[in-house]
């Protein structure tokens, strides 16, 4: 569960505005993951309006189009300055994509595989311009709510198939769950990386969850201590 402070902190949150920097991006290049929608669109918006002079927005792909856009970056872009890893999901049913729950794939696997993929341009491109480039991926305070007692992975277990078994887990909390393994793979990741940056949407209201139902209490929630995406 999160602290009291971090409670009371949303509603002060939903009447104020989040501190954007002023940033003048000519002639970088940026890539957002999940840019269709939500947060990531927004992030995008905001890349524009700081005259980014290339923005890629990555949507989910099939296995075999994602590696081909992994290649993509390789091969054919001169740079890369910036990679936001922020495609997500959430549902409350259980759907499986390439193998494993739906959630597992898109806000973890796929988040981290893409992103580690893309490390050697990133490092590339600071060593040829002699600049600071960005790996940034999205995280949620919603992850305190994630039943870390799932992670008690029987030895000998595959940690995935294990979290992608119906009978064992319970799926309303699920994303939540994703959320708080970003979070462990983000600093595990951060101790290999000398530059990093995390970022908390916090109680945002966007697309994620339009694919699960949203009870009174809930909508009540959002109405006052949420945020909308485009602030």
């Amino acid at each position: 569960m999160p602290p009291l402070t971090e409670v009371l902190a949303m509603p002060r949150g939903r009447f104020g505005r989040t501190w954007v920097p002023n940033l003048n991006l000519e002639g970088k290049t940026v890539i957002v993951t999940g840019a269709n929608t939500g947060l990531r669109l927004e992030c995008v918006n905001h890349l524009a309006r700081s005259n980014a002079s290339r923005i890629i927005l990555a949507c989910r792909k099939t296995t075999c189009e994602k590696r081909t856009n992994i290649e993509r970056v390789r091969t054919n872009l001169e740079r890369l300055d910036a990679f936001i890893a922020n495609a997500g999901v959430e549902v409350q049913e259980f759907q499986f994509v390439e193998g494993l729950e739906l959630q597992l794939t898109v806000n973890v696997v796929s988040c981290f595989l893409s992103a580690i993929s893309v490390l050697l341009k990133l490092r590339q491109t600071a060593e040829a311009y002699n600049i600071d480039t960005t790996l940034a991926f999205c995280g949620s305070m919603y992850h305190f709510m994630g039943p870390d007692a799932e992670l008690d992975i029987p030895e000998g277990a595959e940690t995935f198939d294990t979290l992608s078994d119906p009978k064992r887990t319970d799926i309303v909390w699920q994303y939540a769950l994703s959320k708080l393994m970003v979070h462990h793979c983000y600093h595990k990741l951060a101790t290999s990386l000398r530059n990093s940056l995390k970022q908390d949407s916090s109680r945002c209201e966007t697309e994620l969850s339009r694919a699960k139902p949203h009870p009174f209490i809930e909508r009540v929630s959002f109405a006052v201590m949420g945020w909308r995406s485009e602030r």
